[in-house]
């Protein structure tokens, strides 16, 4: 797990370093993502994260996010991903798309 377990005597945790310094709502986004993945439709996902307290993102900066994780899958898809890339891909695409009013 290379560092990814913290144990402090009983209790052992388990810690993803992938975006350590990101902002507080990142991780939010990514999970509204994955529920327009699950089938949710884009506002509903978003409305859903709207109950947490992290979620303190600017509009502008949440489309700028949803842009960029399309982006990423995409050329990941591009660069032989696979169909879980071109999927993920898919599904980013959509929640963009909603997001800038498309």
């Amino acid at each position: 797990m290379g560092g990814r377990l913290l144990i402090d005597g009983p209790v052992v945790r388990v810690v993803d370093w992938a975006r350590p310094a990101a902002a507080c709502w990142v991780d939010a986004a990514f999970m509204v993502i994955r529920l327009v993945g699950a089938g949710h439709e884009p506002a509903d996902a978003g409305q859903w994260a709207t109950g947490l307290a992290c979620w303190t993102v600017a509009p502008d900066a949440l489309t700028a996010f949803a842009c960029y994780v399309t982006c990423l899958w995409t050329v990941r898809a591009a660069q032989g991903g696979g169909s879980a890339a071109a999927w993920r891909a898919q599904v980013a695409r959509r929640y963009a798309a909603d997001r800038q009013g498309r």
